[in-house]
């Protein structure tokens, strides 16, 4: 089993990554453990000409939380799924919020610690 603080760490790592295919430029990260939750707030400017990879994100990030799955499927995502990587986000965590500005986008994820 890995710790809430991997998984954390993993989540932010593949969205990282993920705003590079955004050719994002500008990338703000912050995790704030509360009581009852960690929240992730991620922030990155974008090119416009690549604002659809934002539907798909929101899209993947909807995904139901499913606790059973953060142990078997994550080791199991390899570097060329990035889609599969984007619905595991949505597996492991509560809920979200994406703002879009211009060129400029704002993501904040909640996890609930069990």
């Amino acid at each position: 089993m890995i710790s809430t603080q991997k998984r954390i760490a993993k989540i932010t790592n593949e969205l990282i990554s993920f705003f590079f295919t955004l050719d994002a430029t500008n990338i703000s990260v912050q995790i704030n453990e509360q009581d009852s939750q960690f929240e992730l707030l991620l922030s990155c400017n974008y090119n416009v000409e690549k604002s659809d990879k934002l539907k798909d994100l929101s899209y993947y990030l909807q995904t139901n939380r499913q606790v059973e799955m953060e142990e078997c499927y994550w080791e199991l995502a390899g570097e060329g799924c990035k889609d599969f990587e984007l619905a595991l986000i949505g597996m492991m965590t509560d809920s979200f919020k994406m703002e879009i500005n211009q060129n400029l986008l704002n993501l904040k994820l909640y996890k609930n610690k069990a």
